[in-house]
């Protein structure tokens, strides 16, 4: 629309008359508020979820991956097989990026043929970031 003086000026207009920012309904003015306080909980609860079993999946590839390479460290030689201490000592190098130091243990002996093997076991206790109904 054209204004004397060279301005001009445009109006967004909604169905119903009101004009765009303003709300059509004098009821309407909380309604965004009271659904984002519905809404809120939920999504808070959604990403928090994903966070911890992000961090879940996390801490449980560092336990298989520290179990692994304490294995592989064993496997190299028999001198390295009955070092339990080095078995040990890798497989922590590799939890190196968890929060709290995980339990490893090492084992070795012979089995019925005369040949010797090692067991690493690591064991780790996740915690969450909060309290989830229903885990422990």
């Amino acid at each position: 629309m054209d204004v004397p003086g060279g301005s001009s000026r445009q109006l967004n207009a909604r169905p119903g008359g009101a004009a765009r920012g303003a709300p059509a309904i004098a009821g309407e003015r909380g309604q965004s508020l009271a659904e984002l306080g519905v809404l809120l909980p939920i999504l808070l609860i959604l990403v928090l979820g994903a966070i911890d079993f992000g961090r879940a999946y996390y801490s449980s590839q560092a336990v298989d991956n520290a179990a692994r390479t304490g294995a592989q460290y064993a496997a190299v030689s028999t001198a390295n097989a009955g070092d339990l201490d080095g078995i040990r000592t890798a497989a922590q190098q590799e939890t190196s990026t968890l929060p709290h130091s995980p339990t490893v243990t090492a084992t070795t002996g012979t089995d019925g043929r005369g040949k010797t093997y090692s067991r690493v076991t690591v064991s780790y206790n996740f915690t969450t970031l909060i309290a989830w109904p229903g885990l422990p």
